[in-house]
């Protein structure tokens, strides 16, 4: 059974969050995700579009760091892809269907947000 875990980024303090727990009020439409050290992430009001939340895949790469939503990955072939939820219902890594690759294969060197210029003039997929 796949652990469920999530991070999210907060465009507001340019800062990755672990989320720890969350609560969601949908009669206010707003909610709040809580991390480790009691950071507080407020959604609603405005804010919605500020907060990307990501969820873990469920696998680790060649290094042991676990692998999220929008992480830039580097395969034995030096290439980089974006990890991403199809709308069939599974993950990708790039063209990828994750269910096809050997995550020991790849090696996670940062995310969509926290490392944007990862993303300019590669051969990303």
């Amino acid at each position: 059974m796949r652990e469920i875990k999530f991070r999210a980024w907060d465009r507001l303090r340019n800062k990755m969050f672990q989320v720890n727990s969350a609560a969601f009020y949908p009669e206010m439409d707003s909610g709040t995700l809580f991390n480790h050290d009691n950071d507080t992430i407020f959604i609603g009001n405005g804010t919605r579009d500020a907060v990307e939340i990501m969820q873990y895949v469920g696998l680790k790469d060649k290094n042991g760091r676990e692998i999220y939503q929008d992480d830039l990955m580097r395969d034995l072939d030096n290439e980089i892809c974006v990890v991403s939820w199809d709308k069939s219902g599974c993950w990708k890594f790039g063209l990828v269907w994750a269910n096809n690759i050997n995550s020991n294969e790849y090696e996670v060197i940062g995310n969509i947000y926290e490392n944007p210029e990862l993303l300019k003039g590669g051969d990303i997929t």
